[in-house]
């Protein structure tokens, strides 16, 4: 997903002339932050939490390179522009008043070791920077499905529509990630992200509905994102498009549509629209809709 840059400020004093510097934080956003109350096709509405976070292991920028007075906003702050870093996105659905009990289920938890390489130009074909990760996906959950008396269970499940039974089945994966981005939000065209995902353990086959015995596997599903976002203006919305392919191409591709309305109110307002598999981890194969509404957290 895109990926952003946080400042953080200080304020001190040089030449007895108070200043204001402008800080890079090492603790900075990392894709977007959001929650939203979601009502999925075949599920039970749930408040879903989504928040990504990263470490700067590198030297961050020179604190000194912008100063304005004191008491004024920082102008063109230094950005994080190149170098090792940590990230950890995590998911989560919160059930309450919808399920018995109110369940808090972990849908993602997604650390990772990461290198970019920045190279700040301008215009829809420039290169803004290239990322290479390692990273681990999982869902942070406990029920195998590996035996034959598992994979009963779970085909029994299916045929009964038991979709809380399916919240519960462990994935886990391992991948080396590429991603690179294209251009600027505010442009005319927008920026692309496209993000590659090359495994080397994934998890179990699909043993239940018409995937048994088919060796399907999440690279099926999810191996090229391509992520468009373009902002409307100022004061505007910004929109983004992300879709999301497998080895299978068009037949399992799902889509997302995202529209934030306006990054500047006090409440940041924001909606989310999910088309196709990949709706959750635990059942990344099954084919869903879903519409959510809530706030995006922006830096």
């Amino acid at each position: 997903m895109a990926t952003t840059d946080a400042v953080q400020r200080s304020e001190p004093t040089v030449n007895a002339h108070p200043l204001k510097t402008c800080d890079v934080s090492r603790l900075q956003p990392h894709e977007p932050s959001y929650a939203v109350y979601q009502k999925a096709e075949g599920d039970e509405a749930a408040l879903r939490a989504h928040y990504s976070f990263r470490y700067l292991l590198s030297p961050v920028p020179d604190s000194d390179a912008v100063e304005t007075e004191s008491g004024k906003p920082c102008i063109y702050p230094p950005r994080f522009e190149a170098g090792w870093y940590l990230k950890y996105t995590g998911e989560f659905d919160f059930y309450a008043g919808s399920r018995e009990s109110g369940p808090v289920i972990n849908r993602i938890s997604n650390p990772g070791m990461h290198y970019r390489w920045r190279q700040p130009l301008d215009g829809f074909t420039a290169l803004r920077w290239f990322d290479l990760g390692l990273e681990h996906l999982s869902d942070g959950q406990t029920t195998e499905v590996r035996s034959p008396s598992e994979a009963a269970r779970a085909q029994q499940a299916y045929d009964e529509d038991d979709h809380k039974f399916f919240d519960s089945v462990s994935r886990g994966m391992n991948f080396v990630s590429t991603e690179v981005r294209l251009g600027n939000t505010v442009d005319t065209f927008g920026s692309l992200y496209t993000k590659a995902r090359f495994y080397f353990h994934k998890d179990t086959d699909v043993t239940w509905g018409p995937w048994a015995n088919k060796d399907v596997t999440i690279s099926d599903y999810d191996v090229l994102r391509l992520t468009w976002v373009r902002r409307l203006g100022p004061q505007a919305g910004e929109t983004s498009i992300t879709w999301t392919l497998g080895e299978q191409g068009l037949a399992t591709d799902s889509w997302d549509l995202d529209y934030l309305f306006s990054a500047q109110n006090r409440w940041t307002l924001y909606t989310r629209y999910h088309h196709g598999p990949l709706q959750t981890l635990s059942n990344y194969t099954q084919e869903r809709q879903s519409l959510a509404i809530g706030l995006k957290f922006t830096p």
